[in-house]
């Protein structure tokens, strides 16, 4: 079941006052917020955060209608991804590239969290021939970045569509083990030789017999997302799905 994430009465009625003495720019397009209850992002290019009408139904990728209309392989899958399938609410393009390069820094963990909400509301409204998923996994930080940033992204993601779902959220289970360099300026077998071996299960037994939904902010050669299922379905999971924010156009 949906649930709301409203604001507080008292935060409705003071905003239009509190935006005269303190105004707010919104991330995205940079228009002054006045009287908005997001904190970081206008309604306007949040509406425009919404999925492509043709999508593959394994990785998320934009494809043509033709496709679409026959899905579980696009020229983007690979053969051996651990996970089953992705479920991607944007494509990395527009305003949904723009987004997800500013939800990377903590001082915009606002916009993260509401671009979470977003997600829960479209993954919770879009349920029908899904299977029930026993758990949420944020794809997690070493601990040595975590110690450094003080923020993930994928956390912040993940708890808030655990709220809007209902799914509780396990941020335990799952950990890195390895040091990992950044993956974006990476080629594709650089990234998959670099994910290897990544993470490792804290509690194996929990695991065991689970269908797991994997949160992450973007998807590109799904490197990171394959060790992290890798991980669980070692352990015993018996199904895990990918969701994330955006969905890269251009992987091969």
């Amino acid at each position: 079941m949906t649930v709301g994430l409203s604001k507080p009465r008292w935060l409705q009625k003071i905003r239009p006052y509190a935006d005269i003495f303190f105004p707010r720019a919104c991330l995205l397009c940079h228009r002054v917020l006045v009287n908005e209850m997001n904190e970081s992002v206008c309604t306007g290019c949040l509406d425009e955060l919404v999925p492509d009408k043709n999508v593959c139904q394994k990785c998320s990728a934009p494809v043509p209608l033709s496709v679409a209309e026959t899905p579980k392989k696009c020229r983007l899958c690979k053969s051996d991804w651990e996970f089953n399938r992705v479920y991607s609410m944007c494509t990395y393009r527009s305003s949904a590239a723009k987004a997800a390069r500013k939800m990377k820094s903590i001082k915009h963990e606002s916009l993260t969290a509401e671009v979470g909400q977003k997600m829960g509301i479209w993954f919770a409204g879009s349920a029908v021939g899904r299977p029930t998923y026993d758990a949420i996994v944020p794809i997690p930080q070493h601990w040595i970045r975590k110690w450094f940033t003080k923020y993930n992204q994928a956390a912040v993601l993940a708890e808030m569509v655990s709220r809007v779902t209902r799914i509780p959220i396990e941020s335990r289970w799952l950990y890195r083990c390895k040091w990992t360099e950044k993956q974006g300026t990476k080629t594709i077998e650089e990234r998959l030789a670099t994910a290897r071996d990544s993470f490792a299960i804290s509690k194996p037994k929990a695991v065991q017999g689970m269908t797991i939904l994997l949160v992450d902010d973007i998807l590109t050669s799904g490197a990171t997302a394959s060790d992290a299922a890798r991980a669980l379905r070692g352990a015993g999971a018996k199904q895990v799905d990918v969701l994330v924010f955006a969905r890269g156009a251009n992987a091969t």
